[in-house]
């Protein structure tokens, strides 16, 4: 009775890179940069045509006519919109980054022991073996890494700090932790 029956995986893989996701605060102003971007690659590209015909380099016979690499004109990309897809992949990637941030961004107290033990009961007993949650574990594996040097990166001193003071309150989350983390990234 119907027409031609589609799988819906397919279906859903077909939108997802034709269907586009709004990502600039201010559309205008991405629309604005971005024609300024291609006015200004034009501009280089116009310079460079003139300064190779100033050249007094005549073309040996088995040189080709093509444009040298220098002169390739590169795309502007549209920064106010991303294919769905995508924009649902970096949702996601961001997402297993900033998970539980809000609780780092504080020096650490002992009345926000309770919030962060309840978090992590809820990371470490899901069955979840998403990407998020491998983001989210391979992030705490940094944390915990005491070979790392922290005065490289300040968000890892930062991180570190609050952790060693979360365990010396708690000192069963360690190896409880870092057992969940062997066991997502295996």
């Amino acid at each position: 009775m119907g027409g031609k029956r589609t799988d819906p995986k397919l279906e859903k893989t077909k939108d997802y890179k034709h269907q586009r996701v709004t990502v600039a605060e201010y559309p205008k102003r991405a629309i604005v940069s971005r024609r300024k971007k291609k006015k200004g690659l034009n501009r280089q590209v116009r310079r460079k045509v003139v300064q190779l015909l100033h050249e007094e380099t005549p073309l040996r016979e088995d040189q080709e006519h093509r444009l040298p690499e220098s002169l390739k004109v590169r795309r502007v990309y549209r920064a106010d919109s991303l294919p769905l897809g995508k924009a649902l992949e970096y949702k996601q990637q961001a997402r297993g980054r900033t998970v539980g941030s809000n609780f780092f961004r504080r020096r650490y107290s002992s009345a926000e022991t309770e919030a962060f033990e309840a978090f992590l009961e809820a990371l470490t007993t899901g069955e979840s073996k998403k990407q998020v949650v491998r983001n989210t574990a391979g992030h705490f594996a940094i944390c915990l890494e005491p070979e790392k040097d922290p005065t490289q990166w300040r968000w890892l001193l930062t991180k570190q700090q609050w952790l060693e003071a979360f365990f010396k309150d708690r000192p069963a989350w360690r190896a409880r932790l870092l057992a969940w983390i062997n066991s997502v990234l295996e």
